[in-house]
């Protein structure tokens, strides 16, 4: 298993477009509303956690890989993690850490 960069509120996705015509299509920086870890920090960002949810064009919802690392119960999410979200994406593109990892 391979470290990956642990995700903080900020960093980004990028979804292609959708329907027709073609609309939703752009980079969203993650940022949810009511982030399920409020007491963990890398970098003075929270660290994102499975279940977090943001606006991208609709309510995308993140999906943590790891099982090894959870903050009050959640699994973190890392780099390169699923987004639940009706449009094709990119998945967690972590900009906002760049030391900090997980397996």
């Amino acid at each position: 298993m391979t470290l990956k960069l642990i995700a903080t509120v900020g960093d980004e996705e990028t979804q292609e477009d959708a329907h027709f015509p073609p609309v939703g299509g752009d980079t969203y920086s993650i940022n949810p509303d009511d982030p399920k870890n409020k007491f963990v920090y890398v970098n003075n960002k929270l660290v994102l956690v499975d279940g977090d949810q943001f606006d991208a064009h609709g309510t995308a919802t993140l999906v943590a890989s790891t099982n090894l690392l959870f903050i009050g119960g959640n699994a973190v999410i890392r780099d390169e993690d699923e987004i639940s979200h009706h449009h094709s994406n990119s998945g967690v593109q972590a900009i906002q850490n760049d030391f900090v990892r997980c397996k």
